[in-house]
């Protein structure tokens, strides 16, 4: 075997052509997955986004309906205090009103007891000194 050199072929401008050819075919389909990857990137953003806000109107629609919940208890244990103030201060009233009478009653006693004794002591022959 000989190391003959000229039955070789060596490599011309034209070999390497497809090379460049295929390296820039290579660099178009990055170039192409990195579109596609950031494309994709865009949309989970903007899906992100939306999902971002549906969540906010959702928390906004919960805060809502807590809030009208909240004022709707609120409501109801006002009226429901008022209605337990009132049977209080009724009958807070009401015995009240009853010792009121008892002592008006017990005055009106006293009174025409000292209505009895003084006429006693003033008309004659009623026991007091009469004129």
């Amino acid at each position: 075997m000989s190391t003959d050199t000229a039955n070789t072929p060596t490599k011309s401008g034209h070999e390497t052509e497809p090379a460049q050819s295929v390296h820039s075919t290579a660099l178009a389909q990055v170039a192409h997955h990195e579109k596609q990857l950031m494309a994709q990137l865009e949309a989970a953003r903007a899906e992100a986004d939306a999902m971002i806000a549906a969540a906010r109107v959702e928390a906004r629609s919960i805060a809502e309906t807590a809030a009208d919940a909240l004022a709707s208890e609120l409501a109801e244990s006002r009226a429901q205090a008022d209605a337990e103030r009132e049977q209080v201060r009724s009958a807070v009233v009401e015995e009240a009103e009853s010792k009121a009478q008892a002592e008006c009653g017990r005055a009106m006693n006293r009174l025409e007891q000292a209505a009895e004794r003084i006429a006693a002591l003033v008309l004659p022959g009623g026991g007091g000194t009469g004129q």
